[in-house]
């Protein structure tokens, strides 16, 4: 039997770890969407035909990883110390320097998606898709205020107090069953769309509203505002005599613990014959596109399920000390958000109440594109909105890219995308296209440029995609 001693410990140090070190924002890289010989593009719009049809290698089929925060990067949560680094948290860090590199509400994000199964093929009737995916995601939003409270909280005087709200954790994973057809209407109109089951595997919600910290002698006196719902097969919460949740067991059985429905979406329509004269001639070339994605919701079952709030007790709180003096030998970067985050976990204070069943939204994403192609569409230059909505933040980008097809079995995008990379990163794409071997995909939105003397990437958002597949017919769909 697994046990949690803190109730964020563990989630805290995974989604930190990823967000700020990991070399990999959305699910689908958008640098792959006006890329027509690129495999599993139909995820970013079902309207999208691939060439021909194709069965994927499990797990190696598309691959997807990424990770995002609005504010912050290894620069300035880590500082080198010794032979390694140390967080901010360290003394040598300036209280006020690294304050003032926040926003009032810092995000970090992190998804992934890894397909089990997943083929195409071509019918006289449209295109037909079929994938089985195992998804998640993590999100936590960090107000300023509460790292003010962190850093500055060590030096504070008896009576000081610190007010913070808007404090959220969020993070879902489920498997991901999906149908999807796709029917060329007329040489300008094509129409797509995915039908979704879902299961839930494990799922969890907190919310504080309201935390206060005052400084009474060398402890904090604490009160809470709050709720916290988790869903997982297997988890038990632990209670203290004040029926507090004093951590959790798990007995190494995983199933299934929700069960919902979802769609995808799209179309894309080709200025194909549509105007007259030289300005016909050249806006024929535009192909405009929209897509809706992950529209649906997840309920997750009492049965499986934790439910707890914090109603405004007050209780004790011996404050954050995550200083060292030994420069050679500092504690792995692992070790030290371990700490850390054990530490947040002390600050909240949660009673055990009777579990409902809940309905959870994915967060859906809405893409809109415009491309203009020339020279038999060997060449295109593209524009792509893409929204995510959803908890713990609302997420948009703009993404430019220069897509090159000279051959058939080649392909190759160029990217830059104007919102999150702050002119540090830019996005590419390759595909190589075997008709009677393989299919290749590999690409990122945000291939970063910059790295700290520990080679960690400094910027603030990163994704990767990875796919191998197998050709399945012959078919010249082009969309």
């Amino acid at each position: 039997m697994t046990r949690y001693n803190s109730i964020f410990s563990k989630i805290v140090v995974i989604i930190a770890l990823a967000a700020i070190s990991m070399p990999i924002a959305a699910q689908n890289i958008r640098t792959a969407y006006f890329m027509d010989n690129a495999t599993h593009r139909h995820q970013l719009n079902p309207a999208f035909q691939n060439r021909t049809g194709y069965v994927g290698i499990p797990v190696l089929a598309g691959i997807q990883v990424g990770a995002g925060t609005n504010t912050m990067s290894v620069g300035n949560l880590f500082t080198p110390y010794g032979n390694g680094l140390a967080t901010f948290m360290h003394s040598s860090v300036d209280a006020n320097t690294f304050l003032n590199t926040l926003k009032k509400n810092n995000h970090f994000d992190i998804d992934f998606s890894i397909p089990v199964l997943s083929t195409a093929f071509h019918t006289k009737v449209g295109f037909f898709t079929f994938d089985v995916s195992a998804k998640g995601y993590g999100g936590m939003s960090l107000p300023k205020d509460l790292f003010e409270f962190m850093k500055l909280g060590l030096s504070s005087e008896n009576g000081q107090t610190y007010n913070f709200g808007n404090l959220k954790f969020d993070a879902s994973s489920y498997v991901d069953v999906a149908v999807g057809y796709s029917r060329v209407i007329d040489e300008r109109l094509t129409v797509g769309g995915k039908a979704k089951v879902l299961l839930g595997i494990a799922d969890m919600q907190i919310r504080y509203d309201d935390v206060s910290a005052t400084l009474t002698e060398d402890l904090w006196s604490m009160t809470a505002q709050g709720s916290a719902d988790i869903a997982m097969t297997g988890l038990t919460a632990k209670y203290n005599s004040d029926n507090k949740i004093d951590g959790f067991d798990h007995n190494s059985q995983y199933g299934i613990a929700g069960a919902g429905f979802g769609v995808d979406l799209g179309a894309t329509y080709k200025t194909v014959d549509l105007f007259d004269g030289i300005a016909g001639d050249i806006l024929d070339n535009m192909t405009f596109s929209a897509a809706i994605i992950d529209l649906g919701f997840i309920n997750w079952g009492k049965s499986n399920s934790i439910k707890a709030i914090a109603g405004g007790d007050t209780f004790e709180f011996n404050g954050f000390d995550l200083d060292f003096a030994d420069d050679s030998n500092a504690p792995s970067i692992e070790d030290q958000l371990s700490d850390l985050s054990n530490d947040l976990g002390d600050i909240f204070n949660f009673t055990g109440t009777a579990p409902t069943s809940r309905n959870r939204m994915l967060r859906a994403t809405l893409n809109l594109g415009a491309e203009y192609a020339m020279l038999d569409d060997k060449i295109s230059f593209g524009l792509l909105s893409s929204t995510r909505f959803g908890a713990p933040r609302t997420w948009s980008e703009l993404t430019l890219s220069s897509n090159f097809q000279p051959v058939r079995w080649f392909g190759a995008t160029l990217s830059y995308s104007f919102i999150h990379s702050k002119f540090q990163t830019f996005g590419w794409a390759l595909n190589f296209f075997s008709p009677k071997a393989i299919n290749f995909f590999i690409g990122s939105d945000y291939m970063y440029t910059k790295v700290s003397t520990q080679y960690i990437p400094l910027t603030s958002a990163l994704n990767f995609n990875f796919g191998l597949s197998v050709p399945l017919s012959k078919n010249t769909a082009k969309n």
